[in-house]
């Protein structure tokens, strides 16, 4: 059975043939994880949103590889779509929430040097929200 493989930029899983360049999803040329290295971790929510909350700040800080804040959000995506009635993972998510709870005008972002634009659009389908409130299917795996 050949190994399956997931590309961290677009949530795509593929067969490894041993001969791909990049992935078949997206294009993206970055190492794409193995469903062989599926892995169990004990930690708390708090825990993780702020494991995830520092590794969405540090990917938003590199201007030169926007494709690792996507990855970054793919990641928390992915583990946010395993339980979804939790607090977002993301900074972002929680600002759309209070968005959502308190409306647009009532809730000012700024383009501050090294934190999220939060008026991009969605990674995955282009539409104004957060990658983990978009309605497009998310493959959860193999």
């Amino acid at each position: 059975m050949k190994t399956k493989l997931l590309c961290l930029a677009c949530s795509t899983w593929f067969e490894d043939t041993g001969n791909l360049k990049a992935c078949p999803g997206c294009n993206d040329t970055g190492v794409p994880a193995s469903d062989e290295n599926f892995v169990t971790i004990k930690i708390t929510w708090h825990e993780l949103r702020i494991l995830v909350m520092w590794a969405e700040k540090f990917a938003a800080m590199e201007k030169a590889n926007p494709t690792l804040l996507k990855v970054v959000y793919g990641i928390a995506d992915r583990l946010y779509s395993q339980h979804l009635g939790k607090s977002p993972l993301t900074l972002a998510g929680e600002i759309a929430d209070v968005k959502a709870a308190f409306g647009e005008h009532n809730v000012e972002t700024r383009n501050i040097p090294g934190h999220l634009n939060l008026e991009d659009r969605c990674l995955r389908c282009g539409e104004r929200h957060l990658f983990e409130r978009c309605s497009d299917e998310i493959d959860k795996g193999p």
